[in-house]
């Protein structure tokens, strides 16, 4: 693995989960699209953590909804 798309995903705490993902788009990319990603990658991580922000609302909402549902079912 890259050492420098190591230490970013460090820095920004990057999960297991995305620095494999990232990892897997980044050997596949040529070199220039590689520099892009290493000079953004502030804003790919706030990206990142933005949706998955997003993806534990969503989750909660739907708990939320179907609790109920699941609560009458069992009485």
């Amino acid at each position: 693995m890259n050492t420098q798309l190591q230490k970013l995903f460090d820095k920004y705490e990057i999960s297991d989960k995305d620095c494999y993902e990232i990892n897997q788009i980044f050997q596949i990319v040529d070199d220039e699209k590689k520099h892009k990603i290493l000079a953004n990658f502030e804003l790919l991580a706030k990206k990142i953590k933005k949706i998955e922000e997003e993806i534990i609302l969503e989750q909660s909402i739907l708990l939320d909804n179907i609790l109920p549902d699941i609560k009458a079912l069992l009485k």
